[in-house]
């Protein structure tokens, strides 16, 4: 298995675990039954709670481009070190930036975001590159 691989299934299994946190504040705050339902009116989150959901939320939708990115990389062959180490960085980079956020520490979370976004950008343009 590449690096680029490696890192994608612990990012994958981070993503899943990010929201265990939130949900149970949600049940603590609101009872299971609120959490298990929709209720109309339901119980605020903790701060650091309703953090935690934001950085979820945004932990998924650039795991989407990163996936694409590793797996595209995957396809076409690429193996150089350099992008095992994107993806490490990626995944450290997202682990940094949802307890940041979960924290409400801006900068650290605006510097691992652009660490993770710069990291995938590095491997889709090794895939680019290798196409051309």
């Amino acid at each position: 298995m590449s690096d680029g691989l490696f890192y994608l299934a612990l990012s994958v299994i981070f993503s899943g675990l990010l929201s265990f946190p939130y949900v149970l504040n949600r049940i603590l705050v609101g009872g299971l039954g609120a959490a298990l339902g929709y209720p109309t009116t339901p119980a605020a989150l903790a701060v650091w709670a309703d953090r935690l959901k934001k950085a979820h939320a945004n932990n998924t939708e650039n795991l989407v481009i990163f996936a694409a990115a590793v797996l595209s990389a995957h396809l076409a062959g690429l193996t150089a070190p350099l992008i095992g180490t994107a993806a490490m960085i990626y995944f450290l980079a997202r682990v940094v930036y949802a307890i940041a956020y979960a924290f409400g520490v801006p900068v650290i979370r605006t510097l691992a975001f652009t660490a993770g976004l710069l990291s995938t950008l590095y491997i889709a343009l090794q895939v680019v590159l290798a196409g051309l």
